[in-house]
């Protein structure tokens, strides 16, 4: 039953080795997950900035349509400006006539400027945050792409310090059985042909 060649020491060789391990793997998959946080968080980013340039765009169709109303209704004006004049007996070369025609177009250009304006301005912000999105989503993916790198290292280091660990409790500075064979380098030849010493 059970092998008579396992001693304490062996296990809790065995035991550092696989918590060797298991931190490198831990690290490692702590490393997959800071990589996909940093993908996923562009991806919204990314996202949303489509969005906020959709909403963009169709801010600039409003705008051209209210543009297009306050045109049509000044044009209604005018046309009835001109109809009440000719009904009291006025002519458009009147004076009064013309000036009030003349302040009907200029107030109907300005709303109508006015309404292209705002959306122009609207669409500028929308455009603007979503290209800052977009310049936070870069940034998050690149966070990412830094705590997984920095997990990896980790995970890397510790696996190399928990071998060196084994390699000096078992390998090197174990202790040694009668007859073995030595591993100094002063055993070993020093010039091809001589052999050992």
């Amino acid at each position: 039953m059970g092998n008579a060649n396992v001693t304490p020491g062996g296990l809790s060789g065995a035991a550092g080795g696989i918590g060797t391990i298991l931190s490198l793997i831990g690290s490692m998959r702590s490393a997959d997950s800071a990589s996909a946080a940093g993908s996923n968080a562009r991806a919204a980013a990314d996202y949303e900035a489509a969005q906020l340039e959709q909403n963009a765009g169709q801010a600039q169709a409003a705008a051209q349509r209210e543009a297009a109303i306050e045109r049509r209704k000044t044009a209604l004006l005018i046309s009835r400006g001109l109809a009440v004049a000719a009904a009291g007996g006025g002519a458009t070369t009147d004076p009064t006539v013309s000036r009030l025609l003349e302040d009907i177009a200029g107030e109907g250009d300005y709303r109508s400027s006015v309404a292209i304006y705002q959306g122009e301005e609207k669409a500028r912000l929308q455009k603007m945050q979503a290209e800052a999105r977009r310049m936070e989503g870069a940034n998050a993916e690149g966070m990412g792409e830094s705590r997984a790198s920095a997990y990896r290292m980790a995970g890397f280091g510790a696996a190399l310090q928990g071998g060196a660990s084994l390699y000096t409790k078992y390998g090197a500075g174990g202790p040694k059985k009668a007859g073995a064979v030595s591993t100094e380098w002063a055993d070993y030849y020093d010039h091809p042909g001589q052999g050992y010493r």
